[in-house]
């Protein structure tokens, strides 16, 4: 009588689970196709253009060269753009240019991600910006707007130029990083003596 009693027990606790399992699958295929891309591809060099008004030919402002993009479409449109599919751990690259189409700023970062509407990408991990100035900013997070042709650092950052060396947060800047404003700021500046100069 009793492993005839287990095996009912156990019969229900069966059903009981498939039951539970099967009301649940649309909420796991909810979750999944929220997380999946729309469209994946490797080893790629993304180019966002622009065409000037009384301008022909299209010029680059930013150049991506990355090992994976993933492209999602949810609430907001925008891709993804890193070394590997399931490593951040390696840098991908960025280029800007200005309007000429000349080069302002190279960009490293362990992702990147482009909003198509906003038309602005953000970088993300071990940022490292350097300008043709020879301007250097790191940080771990990043805001380029194409429209505004600005750069902004919301967290802590460090910026090294020929001449100083400054820390701080909250950075506005041009692409290049010649004009700049810096909240709480530290840093040193190499003044030159008289008889040097």
């Amino acid at each position: 009588m009793l492993p005839a009693l287990f095996v009912c027990f156990a019969g229900a606790l069966l059903l009981a689970g498939c039951e539970q399992r099967a009301s649940s699958p649309h909420a796991f295929e909810e979750a999944d196709s929220a997380d999946r891309p729309a469209q994946e591809s490797w080893d790629v060099n993304f180019v966002i253009s622009q065409v000037l008004r009384g301008e022909e030919e299209s010029k680059p402002r930013v150049r991506v060269v990355a090992g994976y993009m993933a492209n999602f479409e949810e609430d907001s449109t925008y891709t993804l753009l890193q070394h590997e599919k399931d490593s951040q751990a390696e840098p991908s690259i960025a280029y800007l240019f200005d309007e000429a189409g000349d080069s302002t700023a190279t960009v490293t970062a362990n992702r990147f991600y482009y909003f198509d509407d906003e038309r602005r990408m953000e970088a993300h991990g071990n940022v490292r910006v350097k300008s043709r100035e020879d301007r250097v900013l790191e940080t771990e997070h990043l805001i380029w707007l194409d429209e505004e042709q600005e750069l902004r650092a919301p967290g802590f950052l460090r910026m090294e130029t020929p001449t100083e060396l400054v820390e701080g947060y909250e950075l506005r800047g041009d692409e290049t990083l010649q004009t700049y404003e810096i909240a709480r700021v530290t840093g040193q500046v190499t003044m030159e003596d008289e008889e040097d100069a």
